[in-house]
């Protein structure tokens, strides 16, 4: 699960006869802005077993505008106003 969401991915059915075989699995959707949560439920059905897992990936950062560069931007549209309006 992540965020609390199904991915819709289950490894339902299959079976492995030792602990050296890994079962491949991608998750691309489903992410927000910020921390997210990743939830692996896991069933007890009476016979040994184990889980592991490798979590490899990256995120792209969204650029977002400080709020010092949003004021220097509004300063200047207002001496751009101020000066047009004086030459009109």
């Amino acid at each position: 699960m992540i965020n609390g969401v199904s991915t819709g991915i289950e490894l339902l059915g299959v079976t492995v006869n030792n602990f050296n075989t890994l079962h491949a699995w991608q998750i691309s959707t489903g992410f927000v802005a910020g921390i997210n949560t990743l939830d692996f439920v896991i069933r007890d059905d009476g016979v040994i077993g184990a889980f592991r897992t490798e979590l490899s990936g990256s995120a792209d950062r969204i650029a977002v505008p400080e709020p010092g560069t949003l004021a220097l931007l509004g300063l200047g549209l207002i001496g751009m106003g101020a000066a047009r309006r004086k030459k009109a």
